[in-house]
């Protein structure tokens, strides 16, 4: 129960990159993912092929400047690119800054300056030119997905080795932080809350102490929905992909059931008002 005092202990040396490579020296040539190709179909992902990629995303953002304890930041759906980019972010030993799609323009302007923004990456070109329009001066970068930024970075990370990102890698104790993920600021100004490796990794052996039957299973698919921007399903993501399990994303709740249809999930996570509409789809 989650009462029990805890037999599985995070390392030092430990942090969320490692925590997927372990999958791989561990599972090698598991799927990971299934990710939703541009004409319906679901591709299957091996951690491989995942952890390549965002080592890609890695190199293009040290060839652009990104250094160790850097900020960047995230502004897109809950995706496939969205781990993707936080994956090679916590790889360059910078830390991930969350966004919340339904954020302001003066959300986005505290969120940028309170946290020292150098990179904002957002999904599409509408919240590019969002973000561009309260940029502050230590934003050096806005790049949006759908005009090219994987390629933009692709392209930049050419000069830019596999080992410096093994080395940034290698260099982030369990005790740095991962992410800083704001409020929702209904209150006022949104307030950041400073989150480290060791909080992510700790809490997934801990959920793997109790949960080991669905985390290590390769049976257990997950179809993630909910905001990976809030820590909840940002941890589930990372439990998951730590395991031996597959993960699937739906960017968009109006695509839920048939997302849901076609990738037959054996566990969700949900809140009651999502079941309620999904079943009133249904119904």
């Amino acid at each position: 129960s989650w009462e029990s005092i805890a037999t599985r202990e995070a390392t030092e040396d430990m942090n969320l990159p490692k925590m997927l490579h372990q999958r791989v020296a561990s599972h090698p040539g598991q799927v990971a993912i299934e990710r939703r190709s541009n004409v319906g179909a679901w591709r299957r992902v091996t951690m491989e092929t995942f952890l390549g990629e965002a080592d890609s995303i890695a190199r293009g953002l040290i060839g652009i400047g990104l250094e160790a304890g850097d900020h960047l930041a995230i502004l897109a759906p809950t995706s496939y690119e969205w781990a993707l980019i936080d994956v090679a972010a916590l790889s360059c030993g910078a830390i991930t800054v969350p966004i919340y799609e339904t954020d302001s323009a003066s959300q986005i302007a505290h969120i940028l300056a309170d946290a020292d923004v150098r990179i904002v990456i957002t999904a599409t070109t509408q919240q590019a030119e969002l973000v561009e329009s309260v940029r502050t001066e230590g934003v050096r970068y806005v790049l949006s997905l759908d005009r090219g930024a994987e390629r933009v970075l692709t392209s930049a990370g050419r000069g830019v080795s596999v080992e410096q990102v093994r080395e940034r890698t290698d260099a982030v104790t369990l005790s740095d932080e991962a992410t800083v993920i704001y409020t929702s600021g209904t209150t006022g100004n949104p307030k950041g809350v400073a989150l480290t490796h060791a909080n992510f990794v700790a809490t997934a052996e801990g959920a793997r102490q109790v949960l080991g039957d669905v985390i290590d299973s390769p049976e257990t698919r997950l179809l993630l929905f909910l905001p990976v921007a809030h820590v909840l399903a940002r941890l589930v993501m990372h439990v998951i992909l730590s395991g031996q399990g597959v993960l699937g994303f739906s960017p968009s709740i109006k695509n839920l059931l048939p997302d849901i249809q076609a990738f037959k999930p054996s566990v969700l996570l949900v809140v009651p008002r999502v079941l309620e509409k999904v079943y009133n789809a249904a119904s």
